[in-house]
C-alpha cells in the first residue's frame, strides 16, 4: 500500500501539469518564431504586393499568437485552481473574455481587409 498522502499526490500532479504547460509554451514559442520567419519571407515576396493582404496576414499572426498565449495563461491558472468551483469560474471568465476578443479581432481584420478608398 502506498504511503503517499493525498495532498502529496495532488502537489505532484500539479507540478507535473505546470511543467507540461511550460514545455508546451516553449514549443509554441519556437513555432511562432518559425511562423514569423515564414511570414517575413512571404511579405517580401513579389506575389504579396497587395498591402491590405499583407496587413491582414501580419495582424492575423499577431492575433493568433495573442490568443494562444492567453490559452497558455489560462491553462496555468487552471492548473493552480484549488477546487472544481474555482476551475469552472476560471473557465467561464476565460470563455467570456475570449469571445469578446474574437469579436473585436474579427472587426479589426475585416477593416484591414477592406480596400483603401482612393
Amino acid at each position: 500500500m502506498s504511503t503517499r498522502q493525498p495532498n502529496q499526490t495532488a502537489s505532484e500532479l500539479r507540478a507535473f501539469a505546470e511543467k507540461g504547460v511550460e514545455q508546451a509554451r516553449g514549443a509554441f514559442g519556437t513555432l511562432v518564431a518559425n511562423a514569423r520567419k515564414a511570414s517575413d519571407a512571404l511579405q517580401n515576396s513579389p506575389d504579396t504586393a497587395h498591402s491590405s493582404g499583407r496587413a491582414v496576414l501580419v495582424r492575423g499572426f499577431e492575433l493568433t499568437e495573442q490568443n494562444i498565449a492567453a490559452g497558455f495563461d489560462h491553462a496555468q491558472k487552471l492548473v493552480q485552481a484549488r477546487s472544481l468551483k474555482d476551475a469552472l469560474t476560471l473557465q467561464a471568465e476565460f470563455a467570456r473574455s475570449q469571445f469578446a476578443a474574437l469579436q473585436e479581432q474579427t472587426k479589426e481584420l475585416a477593416s484591414l481587409a477592406r480596400p483603401a478608398k482612393a
